[in-house]
Order: C-alpha cells, then structure tokens, then sequence
C-alpha cells in the first residue's frame, strides 16, 4: 500500500512541472505543496547534521572551518537553485488549480496579497468543478 502511494505521489510531483493548458485536483495540489516543503527542509536538515558531524572530527581548526564554510556555501547554492525551480512550479501550480476551479490564471496574483494563506487553504480544501471546463476535462488524479 505504502509503495502505491509513494509511486502516485512521485507521479504527481514529476508529472507536467510547467504545464498551464491543464486542472489540477485538490490531490495533486496538495501533494506537489507538501513536497515543496518536504524536500528543502529534509535537505537543509541532512547537511546540517553533516556540518555538526565535521565540526565535531579531531582535524585541525581550520582545516574545519574552511571545509564547513566551503560545505555551507555548496548548499546554500543548492538550495537556491531548487528553491527558484520550487517557486516557479508553485506558480504554474497555482495557475492549473485555479483553473480546476473555472477561474482564469490570474487570479494567481493574489498570493501576493496579505490573504495568500486563506487563499491557499481554500485551493487546498474547495472542489473542482464536476466534468468538463473551459480549460479542460477534469483531473485525471
């Protein structure tokens, strides 16, 4: 059962990143959102504990210090590049959820309002419309 849902998962993570002539269901949003939060933190968390466990060998001080400073700035360049490339696919998201719910795109914009939280739990709770749109059959997830 597990490993079904791992696979559907990774299925609706990968599936059309850029697409925006589609809808997207309520899972699919749901799930491409959590990993978007999954991912950066797990990885921040791993090299974290990796830094502590350098910082903690008996090799000389600054030995250590250049090699978690070299270590730090590695990640934070990895963590910049997924988080743009998050930030994008969020975007693109959006716009396919939206139009789930017989909006245009646009509407989008308002996650640059004081409101995107309530905006966003209402993407993450209200249902599609049923059948066919203007934008498109319904999601097949």
């Amino acid at each position: 059962m597990s490993i079904v849902i791992i696979g559907d998962v990774c299925k609706l993570f990968f599936y059309d990143l850029s697409g925006t002539k589609r809808r997207s269901s309520r899972k699919e949003f749901n799930c491409r959102f959590a990993m978007m939060w999954f991912v950066p933190v797990s990885l921040y968390r791993y090299i974290e504990d990796l830094t502590n466990h350098i910082s903690s060998l008996s090799f000389s001080d600054l030995v250590i210090d250049k090699l978690i400073i070299g270590l730090e700035l590695f990640v934070f360049f990895i963590l910049f590049i997924l988080a743009w490339c998050l930030l994008l696919q969020f975007f693109f998201l959006i716009h396919r959820r939206i139009h789930d719910l017989g909006f245009r795109g646009w509407w989008q914009l308002l996650i640059f309002s004081p409101i995107s939280p309530f905006f966003i739990l209402v993407l993450m709770v209200i249902k599609g419309e049923e059948g066919k749109n203007k934008y498109g059959d319904p999601p097949k997830f």
